[in-house]
C-alpha cells in the first residue's frame, strides 16, 4: 500500500510540472522608448530585449492614447477659406491657426478674420451656417477647399465641409449669401486605425482600396485627454501566424479612416499586446505544418 501511495504521488508531482501547451505574455509598449526618440509618437517602433520565441497569435488587449491631433490644421488640409470676386480676383484668404476648436471657438475666430466683408452665423435649431457679405460687399464666389492636401476627396476636403458645405464653389448673392446644405461639425474623425507590424485583422474598405489595421480606436473622449481603450471600447482581432515566429519588435502607426498618418505629435502614447507562444514541441510541429498544408490546397 505504501508503494503504491509513493507511485501515485510521484506521478502526480510529475503532472504539477509538465510543461503548459502555451504561455501567454502580455507586452506594454511605451513611445517614450522607441527606437527613434526624436521620431512622433504616432508612427514608431519599439525592441523587444528579449525576444519571444515560437509565437503562434497577438491581439492588442489595451490602448492609452492622448487625443491630440488638431481637428484644424495645414496637415489635415482644413484651414483655409477663400473669397473672390465673380471676375476670379481675390477678396479675401482666411487662414485659421492650427488647434483644437470648439463650434464656438471657430465660428468667433471665423468672424473676426471674416471683417469688414463678411460674417458667419449658426442656426442652432437647424446646426447649419450661413457666409454672408456685410458692409456693401459684392456678389462673390466661395471656394472651400482652397490648396487644401484633401481637395480631391469626396468628404472631408477642407474647412468649407467642417462648416457643412458639400460643394466646391459658391456663388454668393448680397442679400443672403451662402448656406450650408449639411450640420456643423467641427468634432475631428470619430475613430483611427491602429497598425501593429502590418498585420492585417482588421478591413476598412476606401475607394481606392482597404486599410488595413489590428485595431479600430473609438474617439469617445474629450480633446486634449487620453482615451483608454480595451474590450469595451475598441474592436481588436486575434492575429495568428501560419507558422510560429519569433517575435523581436513592434511597429505602431496611428492611420485616419483614409489611410493616411495622423498628425505627427510628440505625445507619449502606450499600448499593451497579448502574445501567445508555443511551449510544446507537438503543436509547434502542428502549426509549422499548416504553412504546408495551405501550400498544397
Amino acid at each position: 500500500m505504501s508503494s503504491y501511495i509513493q507511485n501515485h504521488k510521484a506521478a502526480a508531482s510529475h503532472a504539477d510540472v509538465a510543461t503548459p501547451e502555451t504561455k501567454t505574455y502580455y507586452i506594454n509598449v511605451d513611445s517614450r522608448f522607441k527606437v527613434d526618440p526624436r521620431g512622433p509618437d504616432t508612427d514608431f517602433s519599439v525592441k523587444l530585449t528579449n525576444p519571444i520565441k515560437n509565437v503562434s497569435k497577438v491581439r492588442v488587449a489595451s490602448v492609452e492614447f492622448p487625443n491630440i491631433p488638431y481637428n484644424v490644421s495645414e496637415y489635415k488640409g482644413n484651414n483655409k477659406l477663400r473669397f473672390e470676386t465673380n471676375s476670379g480676383a481675390e477678396i479675401l484668404t482666411v487662414v485659421v491657426p492650427d488647434g483644437n476648436y470648439t463650434s464656438e471657438e471657430i465660428l468667433n475666430y471665423l468672424n473676426r478674420e471674416l471683417r469688414p466683408y463678411f460674417a458667419i452665423s449658426l442656426d442652432t435649431i437647424t446646426g447649419k451656417t450661413r457666409i454672408f457679405p456685410i458692409n456693401g460687399t459684392t456678389n462673390f464666389r466661395m471656394l472651400v477647399d482652397h490648396e487644401g492636401r484633401f481637395d480631391a476627396r469626396d468628404a472631408d476636403y477642407g474647412l468649407g465641409y467642417n462648416l457643412g458645405f458639400r460643394n466646391r464653389v459658391y456663388l454668393g448673392i448680397r442679400e443672403s449669401g451662402v448656406k450650408s446644405e449639411s450640420v456643423m461639425n467641427i468634432t475631428g474623425y470619430q475613430y483611427y486605425i491602429l497598425q501593429i507590424n502590418g498585420y492585417d485583422t482588421l478591413r476598412s474598405p476606401i475607394q481606392s482600396g482597404s486599410v488595413i489595421g489590428m485595431a479600430k480606436l473609438i474617439l469617445d473622449g474629450d480633446l486634449f485627454s487620453v482615451i483608454f481603450e480595451d474590450g469595451r471600447n475598441m474592436l481588436s482581432y486575434v492575429y495568428e501566424f501560419y507558422q510560429p515566429i519569433d517575435f523581436k519588435s513592434v511597429d505602431v502607426k496611428i492611420l485616419d479612416p483614409y489611410g493616411e498618418p495622423i498628425y505627427p505629435h510628440r505625445e507619449p502614447m502606450s499600448l499593451t499586446l497579448e502574445v501567445t507562444s508555443i511551449m510544446q514541441s507537438h503543436l509547434y510541429e502542428r502549426q509549422r505544418n499548416r504553412m504546408f498544408e495551405i501550400a498544397d490546397s
